[in-house]
């Protein structure tokens, strides 16, 4: 029953980091911006014009590339994205941000989030990205 008992609680505490994580996005509407999209929208804010393009985006969120088209295509209907035909290849688009973009990024949900995370002790904080590096991002390379 232990073994059973400690499944559980592993199990409650990523019930719990998947609760934060959805209260981070506490706009709901259909016309609001949806996590996915500001993922798109962090990514291109960071990334080099050669990656940013619809193969770089969804192998970097590990999806394919129909949702994050479909995102893609919603954000520039908003006008927060703008897709620019190849130099060399009219097929190969580069999804820049616009104005708008940029300036939508200063309310991200995450940023809240951070805020929250400075509040930590240095000590705490640090155990608390250890522990996600850990756990979530060298379970990639596995």
């Amino acid at each position: 029953m232990r073994g059973r008992d400690k499944k559980d609680r592993e199990f409650g505490v990523l019930l719990l980091l998947e609760q934060a994580v959805r209260q981070t996005y506490s706009d709901r509407r259909s016309s609001a911006i949806q996590p996915l999209q500001w993922s798109i929208l962090r990514y291109l804010h960071v990334q080099p014009q050669p990656k940013r393009q619809l193969r770089h985006l969804a192998e970097h969120l590990n999806l394919t590339r129909a949702p994050v088209a479909r995102a893609v295509k919603t954000l520039e209907a908003r006008q927060f994205v703008v897709q620019i035909d190849g130099v060399t290849d009219m097929r190969t688009k580069t999804i820049d941000l616009t104005a708008a973009g940029v300036e939508v990024l200063t309310s991200d949900p995450m940023r809240a989030a951070a805020r929250r995370l400075a509040l930590l002790p240095e000590t705490d904080f640090a155990c608390f990205q250890d522990v996600i590096e850990q756990v979530f991002l060298s379970a990639s390379t596995r």
